[in-house]
């Protein structure tokens, strides 16, 4: 049984909202250092010439340019011989392109997924509501419905009711809805490779800019993932040009395609790759390779050309589609901005596999005082339930882990960024079945069972047939 409650805790090891790197000098700070630096009548043309909005100045002895908000004086074409005032600008211009590739290098690396999907979810409309209804036989359907409602705001704050369950939506039930829909993207709009189908009556229907704004959605509100795009379609959602991007093979879902590329790989001479050519012209053909005399000089340039076609081109029009969705909730272009701290919520890793370890590692144990028979109890209890883990990753039970995170979760995978709140081990006597609250993540075992068999089989059966929100 899952129940919803509303009550909110702090995590423990919560993070600053703010990206902003301690100890960045202001504009203010490194133009006083540069006078401070600079001979009188450099320190003049530093001072004199700028507005608050940052002119250009220019005067008779030299320009005035802004870069980076760095000021850099470069002589004018019309000046005399070099003095100890030119010596002293060259070094003032290498001094300041340090101090900004600094500021630029501790931006970057200060920058946390947390810290940004925290700036983002702080633009929400706390003071506003909008409800969503969801039937678990139509989630995506029905979640797109709601997005093409006239009077539908992603910004507000959203409710989730799936329709005949219990609950009022502390969070659990959001994000499992965007679980489902994760996954239901993926299997409807994308290959198994991470690309996505080609398909023109989706694209007149705008489903795929009603996908992107799922996406914006779910990560915005929740820290939802999705995590299926292959990574040359991450590169280009995150404005890398064509020319750019790298593609593996593997990226390819047709297999003869695959197949063509690795005999394309091999080939070692002009002739061996004017034969392949030849035997594959119709394809070079649709991807737009039309040469006559194939050389090994052009073997790169076709890979390149068909690898771009079968993950990029075939699908880019439904692919601009989905980027132009990702535009809501500004989350777009903190992804153009921050490309690499993005990429576990977009682009599948086996660092983010589940394991028995990990799921462990997530919860803090609330016990009863020590040397109770309370305690004792839950000791045992605690220690099948990590036997339960075990079991659960080597594949011998009927539950697996991905069941027992959505039980508690209501997530399937774990967040990148973390969960909001710190996951909560409990305990009960009385219930012979596992109870969770998805709003608090938190999960109660049964301390009732003398056998591990007895517990393993009503926890499995409780994490499959918990049949929705606060129903058994």
């Amino acid at each position: 049984m899952r129940s919803h409650d509303n009550t909110q805790r702090q995590s423990d090891d919560g993070q600053s909202s703010s990206g902003a790197s301690v100890g960045m000098l202001t504009r203010s700070q490194r133009n006083t250092q540069r006078r401070e630096r600079a001979p009188p009548e450099v320190r003049n043309g530093l001072g004199q010439n700028r507005a608050d909005d940052v002119e250009c100045a220019s005067t008779s002895s030299s320009d005035v340019y802004e870069i980076n908000e760095v000021v850099v004086i470069s002589p004018s074409p019309n000046c005399g011989e070099k003095t100890d005032s030119d010596e002293i600008e060259a070094e003032l211009i290498e001094h300041a392109m340090e101090l900004s590739k600094s500021d630029q290098n501790q931006s970057s690396d200060s920058v946390t997924l947390s810290a940004v999907l925290d700036k983002l979810s702080a633009l929400l409309d706390s003071d506003k509501m909008t409800a969503i209804a969801i039937r678990r036989s139509n989630v995506l359907h029905d979640a797109m419905r709601a997005l093409a409602r006239p009077n539908f705001c992603i910004s507000n704050i959203i409710k989730v009711e799936f329709l005949g369950e219990l609950g009022v939506d502390g969070g659990g039930p959001k994000r499992e809805l965007f679980s489902i829909i994760s996954r239901e993207i993926f299997t409807v709009f994308f290959d198994e490779k991470g690309c996505i189908r080609h398909n023109v009556v989706a694209l007149q229907a705008k489903r795929f800019m009603y996908v992107g704004q799922l996406i914006s959605t779910g990560i915005v509100h929740c820290g939802s993932s999705f995590s299926f795009f292959a990574p040359a379609l991450y590169k280009y959602i995150s404005g890398c040009s064509l020319g750019d991007i790298d593609i593996a093979n593997d990226e390819v879902a047709n297999e003869g395609i695959r197949a063509l590329l690795e005999k394309l790989h091999n080939a070692d001479t002009d002739e061996s790759i004017a034969r392949i050519c030849s035997d594959h012209c119709d394809e070079l053909q649709r991807v737009g390779c039309l040469i006559l005399n194939w050389k090994m000089k052009d073997k790169e340039r076709v890979i390149k050309s068909i690898k771009l076609h079968h993950v990029i081109l075939n699908c880019k029009a439904e692919l601009d589609q989905l980027i132009s969705g990702l535009q809501a909730l500004g989350l777009l272009a903190e992804i153009q901005h921050n490309p690499h701290i993005f990429e576990p919520l977009f682009i599948y890793s086996k660092r983010s596999s589940l394991s028995a370890d990990v799921i462990k590692d997530l919860f803090i144990v609330r016990w009863s005082s020590e040397g109770s028979n309370a305690r004792m109890k839950e000791e045992e209890a605690y220690m099948m339930f990590l036997d339960f883990l075990y079991n659960c990753e080597a594949g011998i039970t009927d539950a697996s882990l991905q069941h027992v995170l959505q039980f508690f979760s209501g997530a399937i995978s774990i967040p990148p960024a973390g969960f909001e709140l710190t996951p909560i081990i409990t305990f009960d006597d009385i219930t012979k079945y596992p109870l969770a609250s998805t709003c608090a993540i938190q999960l109660t075992l049964p301390t009732c069972h003398e056998t591990y068999k007895a517990f393993e089989e009503h926890l499995s059966y409780g994490f499959l047939h918990h049949g929705g929100f606060g129903l058994y």
